[in-house]
């Protein structure tokens, strides 16, 4: 690679030219393609944080020193990560956990937080390209969302490629999926430095990591071992701080607002680790045509995963009331936990229908009007009834319910009765 080629695209770098104009210019003076993305790669590797000699991997230390020391020059991208973060543990602590919160039909709450999801998408996509592009004129804020919105489609795309070659992986059980995890791992980057779309990204890739899938794997491995400490540390901290104020909702929730702007703030560290890490591969990644092979193995990972999912959707419909029944048995297999005591009021109702079904020659028809009184001051009574049989459930003040029946002398319950004679609804 010629030196004065880089110098002249590092100058270029430096005056605020982006990307494009200069690769038009590397053109127009005989280059291909491929020569300026090398160059412009190794250019832009000598002008970013954790720089390396070339020819070398940076270390685990240095691939965390070096994204923590960006991440906290970047505070703006942990505070736009964190936002929607915050969004939704505050949409979930309002719905599920204040009783001011509004009651809304479920899938309300899904487009709530589907919402949500998309605008953390973008959030990240902004910083993504604010990273990788951080010495390009680019790189500002309103070019960066205007990036972000030109080829939010294609980055999904990726996101989506990457993950179904991963879940196809694993299919293969656990070992394939690794591979295929570590392999896809520079697949976003690949696209916003090189501009290589959908399944070219994962190739390319591929291309970064094979031949070195060890040393890669193992620094990965590291930095996100290193990650987890500081977690670690944070999540006793705040539990010891949680223990001493107390754990009342509004402390949970304040805890959990913290670690969530932490967990923003480390996937930044991670971001800019990343990038450094493609950075130094891309030094010494030569360039080279993916075998059809491999393309193939690629997809086929892709299609196996979609198959998959598919397989699960089509068993889900067909045997909803099966796996409904599954559910609902599970749950409503639940003893009273302590502290929770079956209302008083139930000592007296099998008594009084075993009178009733002495009294109407051995039928329980008729039984309800008998027993719903003497529960109605517990709660709210469901009671029904047959020849053979009975059941009687009550809901309290608190949304506990207890059922007792034919057999049953009284246990709570967290499935509905529904219109059967039993405390289960098998």
């Amino acid at each position: 690679m010629s030196p004065e080629l880089i110098a002249a695209i590092k100058e270029r770098i430096a005056a605020g030219q982006s990307r494009e104009e200069i690769e038009i210019e590397v053109i127009a003076m005989g280059h291909s393609k491929e020569v300026f993305t090398a160059a412009y790669t190794l250019a832009l590797h000598d002008n970013s944080v954790g720089a390396q000699v070339e020819g070398t991997l940076p270390s685990v230390t240095k691939l965390f020193s070096d994204g923590w020391s960006a991440a906290l020059t970047r505070l703006d991208l942990t505070l736009f990560l964190a936002i929607p973060l915050l969004i939704s543990t505050g949409a979930s602590f309002w719905f599920n956990y204040d009783s001011t919160g509004p009651d809304l039909p479920p899938l309300s709450l899904s487009f709530i937080f589907a919402a949500v999801g998309a605008a953390y998408l973008v959030v990240l996509m902004y910083a993504l390209f604010s990273i990788t592009r951080q010495k390009e004129e680019e790189s500002t804020p309103q070019r960066a969302l205007a990036w972000v919105i030109k080829h939010f489609l294609p980055l999904v795309l990726i996101y989506v490629l990457s993950g179904l070659a991963i879940v196809g992986g694993f299919i293969f059980f656990f070992i394939p999926g690794l591979v295929v995890l570590v392999m896809v791992t520079f697949a976003q980057f690949v696209y916003v430095a090189e501009g290589k779309r959908g399944m070219a990204a994962l190739l390319g890739s591929r291309a970064l990591v094979s031949g070195r899938f060890f040393t890669v794997a193992g620094k990965i491995l590291g930095f996100a071992l290193l990650s987890l400490l500081p977690a670690v540390f944070l999540g006793i901290v705040t539990g010891m701080a949680t223990l001493a104020l107390g754990e009342g909702k509004y402390v949970l929730l304040v805890s959990e607002f913290f670690m969530q702007v932490f967990s923003a703030f480390l996937t930044v560290v991670n971001l800019f680790a990343m990038f450094v890490l493609y950075q130094a591969l891309a030094t010494r990644s030569p360039e080279g045509e993916v075998s059809s092979f491999t393309k193939i193995r690629y997809w086929s990972l892709v299609a196996l995963a979609l198959s998959f999912i598919t397989i699960l959707i089509l068993m889900s419909l067909l045997y909803k009331d099966t796996f409904t029944w599954i559910e609902k048995t599970e749950s409503a297999i639940e003893l009273p936990s302590s502290g929770t005591t079956i209302p008083a009021e139930f000592s007296g109702v099998q008594a009084a229908a075993e009178e009733f079904h002495t009294n109407n020659s051995s039928s329980y028809t008729g039984v309800c009007a008998i027993l719903s009184p003497l529960a109605e001051s517990a709660g709210a009574v469901v009671c029904n009834e047959s020849e053979q049989a009975w059941a009687l459930m009550v809901t309290d003040d608190a949304g506990e319910s207890f059922c007792t029946d034919t057999t049953t002398p009284g246990k709570k319950i967290s499935v509905e009765i529904g219109e059967n004679t039993e405390c289960f609804a098998f």
